[in-house]
């Protein structure tokens, strides 16, 4: 019977294999653009955010050394007018009211470019996110649809030749199924050629080769058993003989389109050894080597 041909159990990597690295290899490059505009945003953002911080310092530093001079200017003033020291202080309380207001209202208009900054580095930052959520959607989607076409493709495949792998095994079988019947054929065709019964090896006495020798303490017997047939043979010890029997039986069936044939076949026989001198069956030992089966039992009063 030929043997039938497997596919190979080491194919090419898979299209889908190839199509995933790609898109990882899409998805760190992404990645990496991502990270450095998010760095470029925010060292924009620092940069602008030092900038107002330097012009704060810059300008309240300019009030402090233009009220310290003017505090200075009053006590001047106040040295040399105290007549109008009074009214000097209450101009220049005015004016330091002034400039706090003035130092007030910097610090909240500063406040407020600095909160608008953060919202405009937020939006931005949340657009280039969406955007980037988009761009990767759009990728899994195609990737996904780019996999079930493999899929399905290769799925198609996989069933066609399986399909064809049936086909071929079915017709091998058949084939063999017709040879084995023919060859069986054959066989009953030549066991209906034999004119007597002893002609026949189904009739024909079955023995086996044996050999029984003993010595002043034991009988040994070999028995030559083919191996196939060594659990259909049995060996029994009695007091004063050993009997060795067996059986097999055969059944084959031949099925056609147009007949179904049975046969049934039955053997069994049955040898006795006789023995000189009686023997403890109890105490027998039993090998099987090489096609022979050993028996080795002990004669009465040997064991004592």
């Amino acid at each position: 019977m030929s043997e039938i041909s497997q596919p190979s159990s080491n194919p090419s990597p898979r299209p889908q294999q190839l199509a995933q690295q790609k898109h990882k290899q899409e998805m760190r490059e992404l990645q990496e653009k991502h990270t450095k505009k998010k760095s470029q945003l925010l060292e924009k953002h620092r940069a602008e955010m030092q900038s107002l911080n330097q012009e704060k310092k810059a300008s309240i530093n300019h009030i402090r050394e233009k009220s310290a001079d003017e505090i200075r200017e009053i006590q001047a003033q106040k040295q040399q007018l105290s007549t109008y020291e009074r009214q000097t202080l209450t101009e220049q309380r005015k004016r330091n009211q002034a400039h706090q207001q003035e130092l007030q209202k910097l610090e909240v208009e500063q406040r407020r470019e600095l909160e608008s900054l953060q919202q405009k580095h937020e939006r931005a930052k949340t657009d280039l996110q969406r955007r980037h959520q988009e761009e990767l959607s759009d990728r899994q989607k195609a990737l996904n649809s780019e996999l079930d076409r493999q899929q399905n493709l290769f799925e198609k495949n996989y069933q066609l030749r399986e399909e064809n792998n049936r086909q071929s095994l079915s017709q091998q079988r058949e084939r063999m199924v017709q040879a084995l019947n023919q060859q069986k054929k054959q066989v009953q065709q030549r066991l209906g050629e034999f004119q007597q019964p002893d002609q026949d090896p189904f009739y024909r006495m079955q023995e086996l080769k044996t050999r029984l020798s003993d010595d002043l303490t034991h009988y040994r017997l070999e028995v030559e058993v083919p191996e196939h047939e060594r659990e259909n043979i049995q060996i029994l010890v009695h007091p004063n003989r050993i009997v060795i029997s067996g059986a097999r039986s055969f059944k084959d069936r031949i099925e056609e389109p147009d007949r179904r044939s049975t046969t049934n076949s039955f053997q069994s026989f049955r040898q006795e050894l006789p023995l000189r001198q009686p023997v403890e069956a109890k105490s027998a030992e039993q090998v099987f080597e090489g096609g022979v089966l050993k028996l080795r039992v002990p004669k009465v009063g040997a064991l004592g």
